[in-house]
């Protein structure tokens, strides 16, 4: 990970935050990832992360790091998530950059998170959400959505046997989605291994490809069960903690992406975002390339990146 500092810890959750050394803008940007997956994608190596690219172009940049459960986290929510870990979080966030307002850019399932959590606080026009290749409708979810299906998983079942869904079985599952993603990744590095910091990023997204981390359990439960099997969200029948989840709520900028070869999060998983927010300014846009290349890849600093930032600046206040 590039240089930061460590802003607020809260049990295994840690605010990683990249402070820019000539500030422009008031609104922080908070960078929600996935549960399943290291943070690192998106702050990979120098040169190569998101989070250091935003912090120079002038916002103060924070990574929310969810850590890595263990059998004691087993019982951990998505309530836990969404009404504790995140709005402390944020709260920290507002605290150090001493800002109210968030831009808060969420990542696939990070993404999704964000979502939920903006409609149940009802994120209005002061704040911006950004969900990058994070779905909301997931009867178009491809065949992840498929093999989530309950005819094919049987999640309290996992869940019951081993309390966590063990990393080897989430990687087990992303390997088939997309069996010959390393081996095009090798390709594309034998192609480009004269260019700069080349060795360097292949090696980065080679280590975190190869370490998933385990879901806790009942976090798990819900996530297959209201979203993949009931797709509660996109329905309106989503509730967290008691409290309803209306997509209606979300009146604050609101720009979605989604990757044209996205096999995890296919776009139109992604657009009806759109359709369902209050939000008079809302953006959606379709990208070229995958899930993960989106975000990380060799394209991404020239094809999302400068959108993003682009983007951001136009919804930010300056200093």
């Amino acid at each position: 990970m590039t240089a930061h500092t460590v802003v607020a810890r809260h049990r295994k959750l840690v605010v990683r935050a990249y402070h820019a050394r000539k500030r422009r803008y008031a609104l922080p940007v908070v960078l929600v990832p996935a549960l399943i997956s290291r943070a690192t994608i998106l702050d990979l190596y120098e040169g190569g992360s998101l989070a250091q690219y935003l912090a120079g172009s002038g916002y103060h940049v924070y990574l929310i790091d969810w850590g890595v459960p263990g059998d004691e986290d087993r019982e951990l929510g998505l309530g836990d998530v969404l009404t504790e870990y995140l709005p402390y979080a944020l709260e920290r966030v507002r605290r150090d950059c001493e800002h109210d307002a968030v831009s808060l850019v969420g990542y696939c399932m990070g993404g999704t998170l964000a979502v939920v959590y903006a409609a149940r606080e009802a994120l209005g026009p002061r704040d911006n959400l950004v969900a990058l290749a994070a779905p909301v409708d997931f009867a178009h979810g491809g065949r992840l959505a498929e093999w989530c299906s309950s005819r094919v998983l049987e999640i309290d079942r996992i869940v019951e046997t081993f309390g966590n869904v063990p990393a080897l079985l989430i990687e087990a599952v992303f390997t088939l989605l997309r069996p010959t993603a390393k081996i095009r990744a090798a390709l594309r590095f034998f192609e480009h291994c004269d260019e700069p910091q080349a060795h360097e990023a292949y090696a980065a997204l080679a280590r975190w490809s190869d370490d998933w981390i385990p879901f806790p359990g009942l976090a798990a439960r819900q996530w297959i069960t209201a979203f993949y099997q009931e797709n509660r969200l996109i329905r309106g029948e989503l509730e967290v903690a008691g409290v309803p989840i209306d997509l209606r709520r979300i009146t604050a900028p609101v720009l979605a992406i989604a990757a044209e070869h996205d096999e995890i999060s296919p776009p139109p998983s992604i657009e009806p975002l759109i359709e369902r927010v209050s939000s008079r300014d809302r953006t959606f846009v379709v990208l070229p390339g995958g899930h993960i290349g989106l975000v990380a890849g060799r394209s991404a600093r020239r094809v999302l990146w400068p959108i993003l930032d682009s983007w951001l600046a136009e919804h930010s206040v300056p200093v």
